[in-house]
């Protein structure tokens, strides 16, 4: 399980931090700009904790967490998800702090840049509001995956409190998940570091086919 940090615990210390800077002799533009980038980093982080209150899956395996899936970190093989080998059923879910709408779903899946292996196979998305009852999200579910990468467009922007991955079959003894990020909007912005290497570039260009 990955916690958050508690919101509001950056931005009221940095506030007199900054306060503090002006008064020190020698306090110069450049350690005010140096300071503001910090505080925009700071702020970000907050509001990327106050997003997600918690991380949880069905298991893990040691070094491979629930939290890893959700670091903003779109291809690293190393810090991703993976469930347990021991089973045929696994589960990833992400707890927000407060209901949103989610109207597109990116997931990057499986321990390899350009081989499909260790990925969810069968699987689908389903949203709840109390973490107990659970309804799938129409538009996101796939019966026999077979790309690395998948953005998933909903039908209609959901308001969830609770987010799962509910895997039924995986490629290989279990699933990995490398990747998941959301948006509001039924697009999501990929970028250019979404291509950031060879192999990625492989794999982003083979997953639309």
């Amino acid at each position: 399980r990955s916690r958050g940090v508690a919101p509001g615990c950056v931005v009221s210390p940095l506030r007199g931090f900054l306060r503090m800077g002006f008064q020190v002799q020698g306090f110069k533009p450049l350690h005010f700009t140096l300071l503001a980038l910090i505080c925009v980093w700071l702020i970000c982080l907050e509001s990327k904790a106050a997003d997600i209150a918690q991380t949880t899956a069905s298991s893990e395996q040691p070094h491979r967490l629930a939290g890893f899936a959700s670091d903003a970190d779109r291809f690293s093989l190393t810090n991703a998800w993976a469930g347990s080998p021991n089973t045929n059923h696994w589960w990833w879910q992400a707890e927000f702090s407060e209901p949103r709408f989610v109207g597109a779903i990116l997931q990057i899946h499986g321990d390899h840049g350009f081989v499909l292996r260790h990925a969810p196979r069968d699987y689908a998305w389903e949203a709840s509001a109390d973490g107990q009852s659970w309804r799938p999200l129409a538009g996101a579910a796939q019966a026999d995956e077979r790309r690395l990468f998948r953005l998933h467009r909903l039908a209609r922007a959901e308001r969830v409190r609770f987010l799962r991955l509910n895997i039924r079959a995986a490629h290989g003894e279990f699933p990995v998940v490398r990747e998941v990020e959301w948006s509001q909007q039924e697009t999501l912005s990929l970028g250019r570091q979404f291509v950031h290497n060879p192999t990625d570039v492989v794999g982003f260009i083979g997953s639309f086919y």
